[in-house]
């Protein structure tokens, strides 16, 4: 119970360094990317190699996944100056869906399911968000997102660990 407090105040501290660190933004940026890198990087590397410290590599690799958004908060506000936010979002969903995906079929966890499926979502309200619609386009997306989590959850011989995540995300985003 403890590690996963202090990994949530390591989060925390985390967040806090972006927005109040005294040093330059662009090394801040840096400094949070290379922390989560080697948290998660450390973290997978303990979950596979030593079986007594599987559950710190699991809380580890669970900090470095995230830190790993504020990567894209500290690059908005002090590489990109508050400008680009769209394409920032984007850009920091496809880097946060390629690190979860490595996470999803690595470490075999469900709460990673979850995770990966809000930032699928993410990915596409980002791609939207690029183009300057109307509001209700993210409703669409959110409805088409939802009703293909419960294709994929219907389906019986597609990835059962991930139906139950689907079927219920599907409800979740599309009550129907």
């Amino acid at each position: 119970m403890l590690l996963y407090l202090g990994a949530f105040l390591f989060v925390a501290s985390a967040g806090l360094f972006v927005v109040f660190g005294g040093i330059p933004g662009e090394i801040r940026c840096i400094v949070v990317a290379l922390v989560a890198l080697v948290l998660y990087g450390g973290g997978v590397r303990f979950y596979h190699n030593s079986p007594k410290l599987h559950q710190a590599g699991l809380a580890f690799a669970g900090i470095g996944i995230a830190i790993t958004p504020l990567i894209g908060l500290s690059a908005y506000n002090y590489i990109f100056n508050q400008a680009n936010g769209p394409a920032v979002w984007f850009g920091t969903s496809i880097l946060c869906l390629c690190l979860y995906t490595h996470a999803l079929f690595s470490l075999h966890n469900s709460i990673i399911n979850y995770i990966f499926i809000l930032t699928f979502l993410s990915l596409f309200e980002s791609g939207v968000s690029m183009f300057n619609v109307p509001i209700y386009y993210f409703g669409w997306v959110l409805a088409i997102i939802a009703l293909a989590l419960t294709a994929v959850s219907r389906y019986k011989g597609f990835w059962p660990e991930f139906q139950t995540s689907s079927r219920l995300s599907g409800t979740v985003f599309l009550p129907i």
